[in-house]
């Protein structure tokens, strides 16, 4: 999917049997945004902050949770929260919902299906997440990612994307920077055009003809 993955690849010794062919993710992301039903969708976060949250190291514990809390209290912009099931459990759980209520930019929402996730995502003014496939689909949608983790699988998404790393300690920081000087990044990773299933497709059909070996 991006050529870091390549380099990998090749460095465990079968540098003839990968192929470098593109996000297929992205395909579907494509597909998506072009369809009617998200032209039809009625969900637009009207240029305010979009936030999901739901791997463990983030919403399993209090004490991260109440940072979370707290960070979103400090944002002065509308923050929408469409809630994992996970993360509501836990709030729950932890005695923290009243709390999280009761913070006045934050609306906490039902989960989404895709197509109204990925119009919000396309209409936001940020997103903050946890999330691996957010990280992609924000870097081609062209909207500005803090991703609240210490490491990402997807590094292109940094080199070439809109995406970030932000400890809690950073985020209001970096919000609010992205906040007062908006711009949307101009690059796409190679190859994240749409096609990756047709050139997957390909090369199959070749190995099946005989024409290539893996």
């Amino acid at each position: 999917t991006e050529k870091s993955g390549v380099e990998n690849l090749k460095r465990e010794g079968h540098a003839d049997s990968i192929f470098f062919v593109g996000n297929s993710m992205i395909d579907s992301l494509k597909s998506m945004i072009n369809s009617e039903n998200f032209k039809k969708s009625k969900f637009c976060n009207d240029n305010n902050i979009l936030f999901t949250c739901h791997r463990p190291s983030n919403v399993d514990c209090s004490k991260n949770l109440q940072k979370i809390l707290d960070v979103c209290g400090f944002i002065n912009k509308k923050i929408v929260w469409p809630l994992h099931p996970r993360t509501e459990k836990n709030i729950k759980k932890f005695g923290l919902w009243d709390k999280f209520t009761s913070v006045s930019n934050l609306e906490l929402i039902s989960p989404l299906n895709y197509c109204d996730f990925v119009k919000m995502m396309s209409t936001s003014k940020l997103v903050i997440t946890d999330s691996g496939g957010v990280q992609e689909e924000t870097t081609y949608l062209k909207v500005p990612c803090l991703t609240i983790r210490e490491n990402t699988e997807r590094p292109v998404t940094i080199t070439d994307g809109s995406n970030r790393l932000v400890s809690y300690n950073q985020l209001v920081d970096n919000t609010n920077s992205i906040l007062q000087k908006y711009e949307k990044s101009a690059a796409l990773p190679v190859l994240w055009d749409g096609n990756a299933g047709k050139r997957i497709s390909d090369k199959i059909l070749l190995y099946l003809n005989n024409e290539i070996t893996i």
